[in-house]
């Protein structure tokens, strides 16, 4: 009887142990499958992919063990087996294996597969590298190896007719080995990568940050904090209230001010500390050096004329794109050339030659491009064309769609502009400068400058119902397809002087007849890309917009004019260096409401 109660309490505490034994699926995916994939063979034969787990990465599950391994596959056609395994080496043999056959009753899915190891791998304190992977039999063409994310180099390797080759520049596999055990790490936050831009639109030294954040441990964190340091020493500390469960990769986004400008070439860390919930266990992946980036603006060109009845649908849908949300307003700048149906008196020299960029079986209108990017499908394409930079919208939501794509990308440089009209508002100087980063390829980027007036009455738009008013039209500009551009380092400087048509009745074109609104005009100006040889190489890197006529006030007096409670709660210098009290010539006053006013101190 003691014998027989002392087997049951040994199984009783054995269950125990079990039950406290915790799981964690690690790799690089993030439980993520494509639903596609281009990675595969087009006959039979074997296929195999792999993960690296570094052995710094491996030390952290010292005392547990590796059960199964999860593949995730994006077809099961033509799979007719999956042979998982551990090895040290891609070329080594087998430390332990798992086998899912077909033609046992097995059943492969597409999506995950978790096949349990034969024997289980122990981690110890000797422990090194490990290669976690699968070797797919296929009986015909099928392209199955799911690759996801962004790329991690390093991390992810294939080996499709007996060579394993590094996917560095694909993204990830999607291969996760399963730890079981007692001794998983608690809190263990990972700080993937992290951009950082400018936000000259709040102030001219405020920053963001865009950060993906992976939680490797078991225990969900919401509470931490990013720390921000130059070479100098700490520059700012954000809280993070963000939730992480186990597992979950998330990108947190964040603002900051830096009192400073910081130089492109600047190694600017960001570093996670003070987890809320418990003590990291593994600091040696809390920090990066920021790849610096810009906010992205869109530049949204139209092609319309008078002789085109279907142009007012879609300049209301512009407008009312254009309308639906307040960061449009000095993030998205459109233009209209009035060309590609015909043309009329509005249109510019310049108009007739960008209808080159339709990679299609001659020009229609209406239609528009975003950031001249070759993302849409021609209506009537030319021999072999499957792409265009040219497109024809259905409706605002789309318009918008498009919008907040290209918001989300960065890019790798930025323009501001400086409007100066001289006294009798006959001429405007333009002070252009641009700044980029590392990876900015300068190779056939070009600077294009457009000036455009709002507001101008239609002669006769077919198609109108009732009164037509134009917007966005070109008056004047530098050149068809932009100016070289001479970098210094990572900045250039380039200046334009244009004439302001005050109305001449007997000028040769009608369009020169009439006064421009100073009132309207505005200056956009972008750094566009240019191959003679290749249409769809036309994309616009990035753009900026003002007013002709910007507001330059003469005294702080007249920034808090009629303002109420507004304050002003930081000012600084044209270049963007904060200052602590009023200094000769322009000064930028941020006010507490949020807004920017440029301030005139004699």
């Amino acid at each position: 009887m003691r014998k027989i109660l002392f087997t049951m309490l040994c199984i009783f505490s054995s269950m125990l142990v079990q039950a406290k034994e915790d799981s964690l699926a690690i790799g690089y995916c993030m439980g993520e499958v494509a639903k596609a994939s281009v990675y595969g063979k087009k006959d039979k034969g074997d296929v195999s992919a792999a993960i690296h787990l570094p052995a710094a990465m491996v030390k952290k599950y010292v005392g547990n063990r590796i059960a199964s391994v999860r593949v995730g596959l994006a077809s099961r056609v033509n799979v007719d087996s999956v042979r998982v395994w551990v090895r040290s080496g891609l070329d080594g043999a087998n430390i332990s294996e798992g086998l899912l056959k077909r033609s046992e009753g097995q059943k492969i899915n597409k999506g995950w597969n978790e096949v349990e190891l034969s024997a289980p791998v122990s981690i110890g304190n000797e422990s090194g590298e490990l290669y976690i992977g699968y070797t797919c039999y296929q009986r015909a063409e099928v392209y199955a190896i799911s690759v996801v994310g962004s790329p991690r180099n390093g991390t992810s390797f294939i080996n499709l007719n007996g060579k394993w080759e590094d996917i560095k520049d694909a993204g990830v596999l999607s291969i996760e080995g399963v730890f079981v055990g007692d001794k998983m790490p608690q809190y263990d936050l990972e700080l993937n990568s992290v951009i950082l831009g400018p936000k000259e639109s709040v102030s001219p030294t405020t920053y963001y940050a865009k950060m993906n954040v992976t939680n490797l441990a078991l225990r969900t964190v919401s509470d931490f904090k990013i720390r921000i340091a130059d070479q100098n020493g700490e520059i700012a500390v954000v809280p993070c209230k963000e939730s992480l469960a186990s597992r979950e990769l998330k990108t947190i986004n964040i603002d900051f001010d830096a009192h400073r400008n910081f130089d492109t070439n600047e190694e600017i860390t960001f570093t996670i500390s003070e987890l809320g919930e418990g003590t990291d266990e593994d600091l040696s992946n809390n920090s990066l050096v920021a790849d610096f980036i810009f906010e992205r603006n869109v530049l949204a060109e139209e092609f319309t004329t008078e002789r085109c009845p279907n142009c007012p649908r879609v300049a209301g849908y512009l407008h009312s794109a254009l309308e639906e949300k307040a960061e449009y307003k000095n993030r998205v700048f459109a233009v209209c050339h009035h060309s590609a149906y015909h043309t009329d008196w509005l249109t510019q020299d310049c108009d007739e030659p960008l209808t080159w960029l339709y990679n299609d079986k001659g020009t229609y209108a209406p239609a528009m491009m975003i950031n001249r990017l070759p993302i849409f499908t021609p209506s009537a394409p030319e021999d072999g064309a499957t792409s265009d930079n040219v497109f024809l919208p259905q409706s605002k939501i789309e318009l918008m769609s498009y919008f907040d794509q290209e918001m989300e990308r960065g890019a790798n440089c930025m323009l501001s502009i400086r409007s100066e009209v001289n006294a009798d508002t006959s001429k405007v100087n333009l002070t252009i400068v641009g700044q980029k980063n590392a990876s900015f390829n300068t190779e056939g980027r070009f600077l294009t400058v457009y000036i455009i007036e709002d507001n101008i009455d239609a002669r006769s738009q077919s198609g109108a119902q009732g009164k037509f008013v134009h917007q966005h039209v070109i008056r004047a500009y530098n050149s068809i397809w932009g100016d070289a551009i001479e970098w210094n380092k990572n900045t250039f400087t380039k200046t334009y002087s244009f004439d302001i048509n005050k109305g001449n009745p007997d000028a040769a074109k009608v369009r020169d007849r009439a006064a421009w609104k100073t009132k309207d005009l505005q200056v956009v100006a972008f750094i566009n890309n240019y191959n003679p040889d290749d249409k769809l190489k036309s994309a616009v890197e990035n753009s900026a917009r003002v007013p002709l006529l910007q507001e330059v006030t003469d005294a702080i007096s007249d920034v808090r004019k009629d303002a109420g409670s507004v304050k002003e709660v930081a000012r600084y210098t044209v270049d963007g260096q904060k200052i602590e009290s009023p200094r000769k010539g322009i000064n930028i006053v941020k006010l507490s409401d949020g807004t920017m006013k440029k301030i005139l101190v004699k």
